[in-house]
């Protein structure tokens, strides 16, 4: 089965660059873990926050889908950009930086005991496919350009039993975010003046 971006090309990020990590996965997912007709697109009433504990899913919903930010790492050391003080202002500043690499698990659930096990399970095939692609981070950029999708983890099965005892189908995989995070603090420069000394001054006087 060939893959079908269901995204336009020219597709406009959702928001202005946000720092909501969630929220650009849950579009991702949207619109790409799924394969129409037969795969639908999920509603967006179907995604849950992990900390979401309160949250209620409709009645009719018979999938839903889980995400939930399980780490944030730092990656490498800090960068620091210095800028001096511009002309009339009494300060310049120092913006320190970090990357950190956000594991974002996204898991598929069918709540209907009918639900083919399939299903679940080729939403997390795309998308991982798709995270995996040439084309995923471009796409993951245009929801939001102030995070990139690094990479995808393989797909794993983790089926349960509800109250009833029927069994539920669960599919999950592991994205992995990089985000850039920035801080500007005022920053006082000193103006270094440079001294001449001629080192012939310096040498012993019996120098031959």
């Amino acid at each position: 089965m060939s893959f079908i971006s269901t995204a336009p090309p020219d597709a406009a990020p959702l928001l202005p660059p946000s720092r909501d990590v969630l929220g650009t996965v849950i579009e991702f997912v949207r619109r790409f873990a799924c394969y129409p007709p037969g795969v639908p697109m999920l509603p967006a009433s179907s995604f849950v926050r992990a900390w979401q504990s309160l949250a209620q899913l409709p009645a009719d919903v018979s999938e839903y889908c889980i995400v939930t930010d399980l780490s944030a790492v730092r990656r490498g050391s800090n960068t620091y950009l210095y800028q001096p003080e511009q002309e009339g202002a009494r300060l310049g500043t120092l913006t320190m930086g970090k990357l950190v690499e956000h594991s974002v698990q996204v898991d598929f659930y069918g709540t209907d005991p009918q639900t083919s096990i399939e299903l679940t399970r080729t939403r997390a095939h795309l998308l991982e496919l798709m995270a995996n692609s040439t084309e995923g981070n471009r796409n993951f950029a245009r929801i939001n350009p102030a995070l990139s999708l690094m990479y995808c983890d393989d797909v794993q099965s983790a089926p349960g039993l509800d109250e009833g005892h029927n069994l539920n189908t669960r599919h999950f995989v592991v994205l992995h975010i990089g985000q850039n995070i920035q801080a500007t603090l005022p920053q006082r420069f000193i103006t270094a003046k440079t001294r001449v000394l001629s080192t012939e001054a310096l040498a012993p006087a019996d120098n031959p």
